[in-house]
């Protein structure tokens, strides 16, 4: 019996690639309609509404949730990737609990909730390439959608997972001028250096070029993170003791690697 890549049980190594992913649905299911919905009223009494973006990536329908103010005023943006088996509407509670805290001399931020391909109510599937490439689609509506009071800035969180789709998409965006905004700030929670490393944690006794022919899938912070600090991005690493699934000296590592991480 090994685990898979995300904590789960599995009697056979070659499963890895199948066990990477973990997508869920948000659609038809009782638990998700009801904190978009719950989540939703909240918002709305707090000033802000909740929105459905669609994209289109590799022919395949995204859709992704808008947390916005009703009153358009240039505010940051932060662009929020969850872990394995989180889909966006998990991230609802949470905004509507930052919100609350919100100093009303602060400019009020906006949230977009990313799905990967194949998570949520997404088509397609989850791949580095496939999730980076859904990552700048769902920007680029975003930033048509927030047209007439553009945001003061970008930002990245990710956790776990997300982690690494916010690490790419912040070292792609480090090399391109075409949004014609400064980086902003590069938030990850629970970061892993990589698949590679990850996959040696959990099954340490299969040598590594095999793992390297199971885990196809190249999600690597330890060279995207530098990348996107180098572009201007403002790095900061969460990484709770007592993490089960990411060993905390993964974010400990990367902490002391990373230039300008805090």
């Amino acid at each position: 019996m090994t685990q898979g890549l995300d904590g789960t049980s599995s009697s056979n190594p070659s499963n890895v690639p199948a066990r990477l992913y973990h997508p869920r649905p948000i659609q038809g299911d009782p638990y998700y309609e009801k904190v978009v919905s719950q989540t939703s009223q909240q918002l709305q009494r707090r000033g802000y509404r909740v929105q459905e973006l669609k994209y289109t990536v590799r022919n395949q329908t995204q859709k992704a949730f808008l947390v916005r103010p009703e009153q358009h005023k240039p505010a940051p943006l932060w662009l929020v990737f969850g872990g394995n088996a989180m889909v966006s509407a998990d991230w609802l509670p949470f905004c509507e609990s930052i919100l609350s805290f919100k100093d009303a001399g602060v400019a009020q931020p906006s949230f977009l909730l990313v799905d990967y391909p194949g998570y949520g109510d997404n088509g397609g599937e989850p791949s580095p390439s496939s999730t980076l490439e859904a990552s700048q689609q769902a920007l680029e509506q975003v930033l048509r959608e927030l047209a007439e009071s553009p945001p003061q800035s970008v930002n990245l969180l990710g956790h776990s997972l997300g982690a690494a789709a916010a690490s790419q998409l912040a070292a792609k965006l480090a090399r391109s001028d075409t949004y014609k905004l400064p980086p902003g700030r590069l938030v990850l929670s629970s970061p892993f250096l990589s698949i590679d490393a990850m996959a040696a944690v959990i099954f340490g006794f299969i040598p590594p070029w095999v793992l390297r022919t199971l885990v196809t899938h190249r999600w690597n912070n330890a060279e995207m993170v530098p990348k996107a600090a180098l572009g201007g991005w403002e790095v900061s690493i969460i990484h709770p003791k007592l993490d089960e699934i990411v060993p905390v000296r993964h974010g400990e590592d990367a902490f002391r690697v990373y230039p300008g991480t805090r």
